[in-house]
């Protein structure tokens, strides 16, 4: 009997597409990371909903709620579908801190067989420093999809809850986001200039510390000690924060950067160019490293991942797998009863998703041209609309206001050159 295979995304990957709390879910944007490596776990013989099941979650909780809320319940459904006591976890990302919060909780039900993580930060990362402590993003030289995404969602979470302050929505909403910061067991990572001399800011200074991680390293014993098998999977070659340089001489009446206002960063090539090697294997576990970036060491690790649930690998081909061909992006958000669409632009050039039935949000991939139409239905009211794009200066926080929108329908010019500035014209 094969053993079912629970499949946990990371961060972003999981877009609620009515309300908050239902458990309606889709990959949204994230699909075009995660699709090859499903198309493949499919052709080696599983069968989506069948003996392979994929546990969306609601991100942005703490991961002990999204592992008690949708995991264990993924789990009941893979189980009873296929009449085994036990399934096996495959994991990417903050995934595995989902998974790790209910094997080393005291609701465990003793039904994993093994845990298969790919690049998940058991000591955490330090670009989780940017979003938890300032509400902005690390100045990654890498292109990463997430980026635009966690722009977005500040921006929807904003108009959902009424907050206004960036950094009190990553904090009153995002609280997952400081369980991704490095803990006692990644070792002091802020780095700080005195004089002609660098020093770092020890662990036990730093005011924002991961208690979440540190309780679950402590007793990550537990993993063995239930008879999981542990596979940790990690990527390399790509250059990664270890230490962030702040400066800690400014203060911000809304507690932004309460540890210091990053200046600088150290990387280094072991890593994925988000989580470092060190991270991923500071719990006792077998060992896998290869070369990859973040996402890419999902279609990467696939012959790995075949040898560990005991299926032939000899139809894997990695090399033929179609990379998404992401370079940049245009990102429009406004909201889904608006009846929004860019004119005149083919359906293939576009995706649209949305999210909790109330907002619609449009991506154009790879945008070519400089200039683009974008039609609302906005009568007699104010309609916000968000444009932002992957290598623009800043996103652009647009209202049509009712005063202005007294036809049916509105049409906004969208200018964009990549790397530049944003306009949004009416």
């Amino acid at each position: 009997m094969v053993v079912p295979v629970v499949f946990i995304p990371g961060i972003l990957s999981s877009v609620p597409t009515v309300i908050f709390g239902k458990n309606s879910f889709s990959f949204g944007f994230s699909k075009f990371i995660y699709q090859p490596f499903l198309d493949k776990i499919q052709d080696i013989g599983f069968e989506i909903n069948k003996n392979f099941f994929i546990c969306h979650y609601e991100w942005w909780e703490p991961n002990e709620v999204s592992a008690k809320k949708y995991l264990v319940p993924k789990i009941r459904e893979a189980t009873l579908k296929n009449g085994t006591k036990k399934v096996i976890i495959i994991a990417h990302s903050m995934g595995g801190l989902v998974a790790r919060s209910y094997v080393q909780s005291d609701f465990y039900q003793r039904d994993v067989e093994k845990i298969i993580m790919l690049g998940t930060p058991n000591a955490g990362a330090a670009n989780a420093y940017y979003p938890w402590q300032g509400a902005t993003l690390s100045p990654s030289e890498y292109f990463d999809v997430f980026r635009l995404l966690l722009k977005g969602f500040l921006w929807i979470f904003a108009k959902v809850t009424g907050i206004q302050k960036p950094i009190e929505v990553v904090r009153k909403c995002i609280p997952s986001i400081k369980q991704l910061l490095p803990c006692r067991d990644y070792g002091d990572y802020l780095i700080e200039h005195k004089g002609d001399t660098i020093s770092k800011i020890t662990y036990d200074q730093v005011r924002e510390k991961n208690s979440f991680l540190d309780e679950l390293n402590k007793n990550a014993h537990l993993i063995k000690e239930r008879g999981i098998d542990l596979f940790l999977i990690s990527g390399k070659e790509n250059y990664t924060a270890k230490f962030i340089q702040v400066d800690r001489r400014f203060t911000f009446e809304d507690d932004r950067w309460i540890d210091g206002v990053p200046v600088g960063e150290i990387s280094i090539k072991e890593g994925d160019g988000t989580v470092l090697v060190d991270s991923v294997n500071c719990i006792l576990g077998e060992k896998i490293i290869i070369e990859g970036d973040h996402t890419s060491i999902l279609v990467g690790s696939l012959y790995n991942v075949a040898d560990i649930l005991g299926i032939s690998s000899k139809d894997i081909k990695v090399d033929e797998i179609k990379k998404f061909d992401l370079e940049d992006f245009l990102s429009v958000i406004t909201y889904h009863d608006a009846e929004s669409n860019f004119k005149n632009l083919p359906e293939e050039d576009r995706v649209k998703i949305t999210i909790f039935n109330k907002f619609d949000w449009h991506l154009i991939r790879n945008p070519g041209k400089n200039e683009y139409i974008f039609e609302v239905k906005a009568k007699g009211r104010d309609i916000p609309v968000f444009v932002d794009a992957y290598t623009a200066e800043k996103g652009v926080d647009y209202t049509i206001k009712e005063s202005l929108s007294l036809e049916d329908r509105v049409y906004l010019n969208i200018k964009y050159e990549r790397g530049k500035k944003l306009e949004v014209l009416r």
